[in-house]
């Protein structure tokens, strides 16, 4: 009985902790459903790629996830990516350095995609996506969804 019960505890605590974790859709169109499985109607969809979703909990191949703006729903495990990608929920200033106050290099608006590539106390570095002008720099963590 008592290897029972260590073996229940050891996969318990084997089994991965969605808190705080984030990951990104994988496609451009991703369905998300009322539950963990395709005969569950569908909720919402989203037209995104690369769009950073919270991870709430699992159900063998399902996730159930939270967007940036709060709506819950099961997507297919196999629909997420893990690609650094965040979300900027406010209107966000590019920084120099990590320090708050440093330079302004540019103005990022509520809703960009980003790069994440490395976040440090209450600031987080990132890189634009945009292919004509990349920028490098340093905005706050607190403006971004996607970021732990």
């Amino acid at each position: 009985m008592k290897a029972a019960w260590f073996l229940i505890f050891t996969f318990l605590s084997v089994m991965p902790s969605f808190s705080g974790e984030f990951m990104n859709l994988r496609h451009e169109k991703t369905n998300f459903r009322y539950g963990p499985d395709m005969s569950f109607p569908l909720k919402f969809t989203w037209h995104g790629m690369l769009l950073p979703v919270e991870l709430i909990k699992h159900h063998k191949e399902w996730v159930f996830v939270r967007d940036s703006e709060g709506a819950k729903a099961w997507v297919q495990a196999r629909m997420l990516a893990k690609r650094q990608m965040v979300l900027a929920l406010k209107d966000l200033d590019l920084r120099l350095t990590q320090d708050a106050q440093s330079k302004r290099l540019a103005y990022l608006q509520k809703g960009a995609l980003l790069k994440l590539e490395v976040c440090k106390q209450d600031m987080c570095k990132i890189k634009t996506l945009d292919k004509d002008l990349q920028l490098k720099g340093w905005v706050s963590l607190k403006g971004l969804w996607g970021a732990a």
